[in-house]
């Protein structure tokens, strides 16, 4: 009889123990992912102030090859209407010809017209590096030439030829550039430490003391070459005596174990979806994208002969269809153009919504260029069918390009750079037969 009672206690309190262990992992698991989502936001809105000036400086180079900056004064108003959007960041608009300063805007009494960037010591080096790499450059903070303290944005300007012309710059105050941070970190309800540099010897904002708080790490926030420590403003979720409170009625509530174990992996489900697939069109993500070029690349130089073939689509005219129809109509679009890719690509391809109107598809084992241009025109074809078919797709076209890693290659970042290419050659086509 003892023996029994003691089988029977010890089978509850086994029962007890592996349901609050469940309640345990899922309270775990959902304040975790809770937390994410915050990080995320964090992340999405820092990555937003870079892309503004990046957006700002291309708008100004649309402007300026369209052939509208007739005079000094429509590009100044022009200007002005396009920095009123951005003007809790931006200070100034600024263009280099070579290395030096020939257009300077908002004017005043201080603008620094004719000066030879690399007689300036502190810039000397960032603009020389994006004539030499032609590659967009976030630096700073640093000294203004205006006075005070900033961060600038190069952006290289080419000629017709491809060949270096010059430089956008976007001038963008330190101070305002830092409350936009506070502000974000008050939002997600996080504690953060910024630095500008990989090698975390920059530091803008922070008590470096955070670290010891196993922080969340984000590196190269906005692809710039940041480095955000994370961190809930109350710190990681402590677990307290619940567990064992729940140990006393575990036999009774042990059935609600499959509830709670189902709850974990629904939320371990959602957690890894919202990391690897597009919330808008069901189709894999950037953040994926990432996970397999790294997995590419690092098979590609182990078996020496890994091969597969890309093939890089961009939607031609989708503004159009936001600014004439909305944007609830361009994600109808986008969401349409997913379904067509899906049932386009026969086999196992991995498709991916890449950025705004651009799409991808991997193909592997792909094993020479007339498979991959056959896959590559039957998509076209299905992609030409689709679009023809449907009122709003009828309004926009796609331009496409392929590239294939054969034996020879080792660097995913050099197929897609050839397929971009290849796609852009077929845009500049479709708009020189308009």
């Amino acid at each position: 009889m003892i023996l029994v009672t003691l089988f029977i206690s010890l089978a509850v309190i086994a029962a007890g123990y592996m349901f609050s262990s469940a309640v345990h992992r899922n309270i775990i698991q959902n304040n975790r992912l809770e937390i994410q989502e915050r990080f995320i936001y964090f992340q999405d809105g820092l990555q937003g102030i870079f892309q503004t000036g990046e957006s700002l400086a291309n708008s100004f180079e649309a402007y300026i090859h369209a052939g509208l900056a007739d005079s000094d004064s429509q590009t100044d108003e022009y200007l002005s209407s396009l920095i009123q959007k951005y003007d809790d960041y931006v200070q100034i608009i600024g263009m280099v010809k070579d290395t030096t300063i020939i257009y300077s805007f908002p004017h005043s009494d201080e603008e620094p017209l004719n000066v030879d960037l690399t007689e300036v010591e502190n810039q000397r080096e960032g603009v020389l590096t994006v004539k030499r790499k032609r590659e967009t450059m976030f630096e700073g903070p640093l000294p203004l030439i205006i006075g005070g303290e900033g961060f600038i944005m190069r952006i290289p300007l080419l000629d017709q030829d491809g060949g270096y012309w010059g430089q956008t710059s976007i001038v963008m105050g330190r101070e305002s550039i830092e409350e936009r941070i506070k502000e974000l970190a008050r939002e997600s309800n996080l504690e953060v430490l910024v630095y500008t540099d990989h090698e975390e010897s920059m530091r803008l904002m922070g008590d470096e003391e955070m670290k010891r708080k196993s922080p969340y790490r984000l590196d190269d926030v906005g692809k710039i070459g940041w480095v955000v420590y994370a961190l809930p403003v109350n710190g990681w979720y402590a677990f307290t005596n619940l567990r064992w409170i729940i140990l006393l009625f575990g036999f009774i509530l042990s059935v609600l174990a499959g509830i709670s174990y189902y709850r974990h992996e629904r939320a371990d489900y959602l957690l890894q979806a919202s990391f690897t697939h597009d919330v808008l069109t069901g189709l894999y993500n950037r953040r994926y994208l990432d996970m397999i070029q790294n997995t590419l690349n690092r098979d590609g130089k182990a078996a020496g002969a890994l091969m597969y073939g890309l093939i890089l689509i961009d939607l031609d005219r989708f503004k159009l269809i936001n600014d004439t129809y909305g944007h609830h109509v361009g994600d109808q679009v986008l969401i349409r153009v997913g379904e067509i890719l899906l049932g386009a690509c026969n086999g196992e391809p991995l498709i991916f919504r890449i950025g705004g109107d651009e799409f991808l598809i991997v193909l592997p084992d792909t094993d020479s260029e007339e498979q991959l241009e056959d896959i590559h025109r039957c998509v076209d074809n299905i992609l030409s069918e689709g679009f023809n078919g449907d009122e709003y797709l009828s309004q926009v076209g796609a331009s496409t390009g392929s590239a294939l890693c054969d034996s020879s290659c080792n660097s995913f970042d050099k197929v897609l750079k050839e397929a971009d290419e290849r796609m852009y050659k077929q845009k500049t086509e479709h708009r020189s037969r308009k």
